[in-house]
């Protein structure tokens, strides 16, 4: 698809603390919980599905791989699956959970002549449990400690499944969501994202920084982010008024 082309399709949209309140943005909300589409999630947490590729389940949230993330990877860019995942595969994926415990292998040589190994990529999706907790729009300073626990628990477990450093692993929520039920992605950076994916990526360290300056930050904040014109959230997003606008831009000059 050419550049031009892109241009038409997306726009830049600004999604005030207003909008987002509208009746037209809670109705589209509601019409996307309403999906059977996207029932998958609110399975997972009840236990109806994927309960033998869940890792942890506490009563705050849920972890386990997410196969439909490394099934997009491999559609948008074959050529740069891991190398253990080999050319046997023939062009079919292998599902997620039987990769786990591949081992490392040599990707290729530096210029010393030692062995560079393949770093172990892996997208694993914590799930929160409270219904009420759609978005990162729905979080407040009250949710500060489940979410430091999730974090540590988290890093901690995937440290001893892969040893892993901390370091090592990008931990981030969409917004606006794929799926209204608040859920971060706990992945090997630096990977497979876009420019596209930039405007939409909020990190946990962010949030959690966001949240002790204000309890409140994501009910008074404005969000930017590029939107499919024809899509249902185009037209909830740009139902509002002109005023909300100003208010975005007058938001984040300061």
């Amino acid at each position: 698809m050419s550049a031009s082309s892109c241009e038409k399709k997306m726009r830049f949209v600004c999604e005030t603390p207003q909008v987002s309140c509208s009746i037209r943005m809670q109705s589209y909300i509601a019409q996307e919980l309403s999906k059977p589409s996207k029932n998958w999630v609110h399975d997972v947490v009840t236990s109806k599905r994927e309960c033998e590729n869940v890792k942890m389940r506490t009563e705050d949230f849920v972890l386990l791989p997410d196969t439909n993330a490394q099934r997009r990877i491999y559609r948008q860019c074959p050529k740069q699956l891991p190398l253990q995942w080999g050319a046997a595969s023939a062009g079919v994926l292998p599902r997620w959970a039987s990769m786990e415990r591949a081992p490392l292998q040599p990707l290729s040589e530096n210029a010393d002549g030692a062995a560079v190994q393949q770093v172990k990529t892996f997208n694993w999706l914590a799930i929160v449990t409270d219904p009420g907790l759609r978005s990162v729009r729905d979080l407040h300073g009250k949710h500060i400690p489940m979410l430091e626990a999730m974090h540590e628990k988290c890093l901690e477990f995937i440290e001893g499944e892969y040893g892993v450093g901390r370091s090592d692993v990008m931990v981030y929520a969409n917004y606006p969501p794929s799926v209204y039920r608040l859920h971060f992605h706990f992945c090997a950076p630096f990977l497979y994202s876009s420019a596209f994916d930039a405007f939409r990526m909020h990190s946990m360290s962010g949030i959690l920084n966001n949240l002790r300056i204000d309890r409140d930050y994501y009910q008074k904040s404005c969000f930017h982010f590029p939107v499919h014109v024809t899509s249902d959230l185009f037209r909830a997003l740009t139902a509002g008024s002109r005023e909300d606008d100003s208010h975005c831009e007058d938001s984040l000059a300061t």
